[in-house]
């Protein structure tokens, strides 16, 4: 069962570090973000506001419910990060969308993401539970590096300055296609 208190001191710990960084600068920016253009575009805050392209019927079909029973909100958790909610009755789909001004920016934040859920590990077996597996699982050929978090039962993908966060539904595997799906719609 899901640990609502855990997921979101994660959650908030991983979108208050994208408005830090954001806000931080550093050195090396200006050659991080040429770099990562030279690779490609980054993606922007118009595709965010749309999250990603993912619509009701993408959500129904994942839910195995028709498009029409999906209600869809969108939602500003930080000028950076965007909520998207889908559901149907008791079903439902949650990710955020986290953007940085680099990639090298989003690499940064999602090795703090990884310590971050590493403390939550620790946390969690102090109180009793047993993570068999560890705090977090790496999660293979999904975006640029993916990882399922044990304390939050989520998955996180970086892509170029774009972090998604699935955390609803609760199986990893739904969690890992929704992720793989709205990668597919950035054309990735």
């Amino acid at each position: 069962m899901r640990n609502p208190g855990v997921c979101l001191i994660a959650t908030a710990v991983f979108v208050a570090g994208s408005t830090l960084g954001m806000a931080a600068g550093g050195d090396g920016w200006a050659a991080a973000n040429a770099a990562t253009q030279a690779s490609g575009p980054l993606v922007t805050a118009a595709v965010t506001a749309k999250c990603a392209g993912f619509t009701r019927a993408h959500a129904g079909e994942i839910l195995s419910v028709p498009e029409a029973a999906v209600t869809e909100r969108r939602t500003d958790i930080t000028p950076t990060t965007r909520g998207c909610d889908y559901s149907a009755g008791a079903k439902k789909i949650a990710f955020s969308l986290a953007l940085d001004s680099s990639a090298a920016e989003t690499r940064r934040r999602f090795e703090d993401l990884r310590e971050t859920y590493t403390i939550a590990g620790r946390a969690a077996e102090a109180a009793g539970k047993v993570l068999p597996q560890g705090a977090y699982t790496d999660i293979l050929n999904v975006g640029e590096e993916a990882l399922w978090s044990a304390t939050n039962e989520s998955v996180a993908v970086r892509h170029k300055n774009l972090t998604i966060l699935v955390m609803l539904p609760n199986d990893k595997r739904t969690q890992a296609a929704i992720a793989t799906k709205i990668l597919a719609l950035l054309g990735s």
